[in-house]
């Protein structure tokens, strides 16, 4: 009863704090899915399905926000550290579904309503949620989406050559080859 009840407050306090989050930008769908069979998407050389937590339109363009359950979050600086990927993927999938240009791809985090990502700057307002080294100029925006696409598109080619050798980091921690896998034991 007391994690139900402890749920329903942190659900009940993030629905609050999102309705004031990015001033200008109104939801548009929760859960959307991309890259299923009527309409592939494909990145970096690799047919990508999934779906998106919420994506907000505002002037200019979409907004993507993964929700994450953690208190960290990552920023634009750590993406290629920490090998991550999903914000510019989830980013680059909700401008081929809907056809406008996306201005960045958002974590949030429901346990301490941080705001951490990417996005081109002066296009969102984090109402103090952020970080400033999220926010983007053009060129640094550009090359976030094109070094990522290589990134994965180096990780295809890895694979497809079969090698699927363990790459131990931040990641390894959700990772579900943990049962299995030499670096966890």
């Amino acid at each position: 009863e007391l994690f139900e009840a402890q749920a329903i407050a942190q659900a009940r306090a993030i629905i609050e704090d999102d309705a004031t989050l990015f001033p200008g930008f109104r939801p548009i769908a929760m859960e959307l899915p991309f890259g299923g069979d009527d309409s592939p998407f494909e990145f970096g050389g690799a047919r990508i399905r999934g779906r998106m937590d919420r994506v907000d339109e505002g002037p200019g363009g979409v907004l993507v926000t993964d929700y994450k359950s953690g208190s960290t979050i990552s920023g634009a600086e750590q993406f290629e550290k920490d090998r991550l990927f999903q914000p510019v993927i989830y980013a680059a999938a909700a401008s081929h579904v809907l056809g406008r240009p996306c201005l960045g791809g958002i974590y949030r985090s429901l346990s301490t309503h941080d705001v951490r990502g990417f996005y081109l700057a002066g296009t969102v307002d984090t109402c103090g949620h952020g970080n400033a080294k999220d926010g983007l100029d053009d060129e640094a925006f550009s090359t976030l989406v094109e070094s990522t696409e290589q990134r994965v598109r180096a990780v295809v080619h890895q694979m497809s050559t079969g090698d699927v050798s363990p790459t131990p980091g931040r990641t390894c921690e959700y990772c579900l080859a943990q049962p299995f896998c030499e670096v966890a034991r």
